[in-house]
């Protein structure tokens, strides 16, 4: 269970650049008159996530899981604080920075992922799936919450508060996390080197992981699935915030809406889908195809509010209903595939 708590706060950190990527930051520039193209431009400084894979190897074959997650989280505190020290409306510098904070996040979640292999037995493989899902969530949640904090201490502030996360969770690390072992707060270790020792022996079996994963039974149906799953969600969930900023919501209600009672109920749905996984022990097809015609309620009120005349009691249901459990039965298959690599 410590290691559970462990990985959680690894990924709660890992949550907040996520948050502030699109949480916070559309809104801030919305609310500042940037256009909707410009805003959603700055969605290509998430670039680093999907290109982690190339670097990842030099994560596992190069140093301690323990060097790469204290230089990684100590980046982000150093790219936080230059962050609050510019003006916003100097684009190229932040654009820059911002990228950087992603490429630090990206790496940090490959070296929290290898940690997680090396701290899970087979057994804990499901508790530490939803601490990757609620951990991650619950830092996107406060960082979507940052629109508030920034009314009151302005750009610097927010970004002052975010480098003093980062700073206190590499004091943490400090003490946990050690070069060559994994400390949990029982005071027990785990080695690092044998899962190099480990890598360097298995390198021809881990050039066929991809092979192998895709002649797994069901991996193409979860990657259609996800893929169709997510392009729904990102289309109408991402810009759904904006819209209620331009209908005259103020800034701190749709953060406050979309961002923390959204993915709080994001967060509530995908607890209660490991719920539904471990202790009922359902099918995961049936859940996933149930909960997905119940997803096409909030989906369809959104269209209809953005084609009528709206009061914000129908928007918050809106918003509130259409976090579901979806993302937990989506992350569960996932693993179950992916387990022998990582948990994301």
């Amino acid at each position: 269970m410590n290691h559970i708590l462990l990985l959680f706060g690894l990924y709660f950190i890992q949550g907040l650049p996520y948050g502030v990527q699109t949480g916070f930051l559309p809104v801030y520039l919305r609310s500042k008159g940037i256009s909707l193209a410009s805003v959603g431009a700055f969605k290509l400084l998430l670039l680093p996530w999907f290109l982690k894979g190339l670097w990842a190897p030099l994560v596992d074959r190069f140093a301690s899981k323990a060097s790469w997650l204290r230089g990684s989280v100590a980046a982000m505190f150093v790219t936080c604080l230059f962050i609050s020290c510019i003006h916003p409306d100097d684009t190229a510098v932040l654009c820059a920075l911002l990228f950087l904070f992603n490429l630090f996040s990206a790496t940090q979640d490959v070296a929290v992922d290898g940690l997680a292999i090396q701290l899970l037995d087979g057994a804990e493989l499901g508790a530490g799936n939803t601490a990757q899902v609620v951990g991650y969530k619950s830092g996107a949640v406060m960082a979507s919450g940052l629109t508030a904090v920034e009314q009151t201490l302005g750009w610097t502030g927010v970004f002052a508060a975010l480098a003093a996360v980062y700073f206190a969770a590499l004091l943490v690390l400090q003490g946990r996390v050690k070069d060559g072992e994994c400390t949990s707060p029982d005071g027990q270790t785990k080695g690092d080197k044998s899962a190099r020792d480990d890598y360097k022996g298995h390198q021809s079996a881990l050039r066929n992981v991809h092979a192998e994963v895709m002649n797994t039974e069901g991996t193409v149906w979860v990657a259609v699935f996800v893929l169709i799953y997510k392009l729904g969600e990102q289309g109408a969930v991402s810009l759904f915030p904006l819209f209620l900023l331009d209908g005259g919501t103020s800034a701190v209600e749709v953060s406050f809406w979309s961002g923390v009672l959204g993915m709080g109920a994001s967060i509530v749905g995908s607890t209660w889908g490991g719920v539904l996984l471990s202790t009922y022990r359902l099918a995961t097809v049936r859940v996933v195809k149930r909960h997905c015609q119940l997803r096409l309620l909030p989906l369809l009120l959104m269209l209809w509010l953005t084609a009528n005349p709206y009061d914000r009691g129908n928007l918050t249901g809106a918003v509130h209903y259409d976090h579901s459990p979806t993302d937990k039965y989506k992350y569960s298959r996932t693993s179950l595939l992916r387990s022998p690599v990582g948990l994301n």
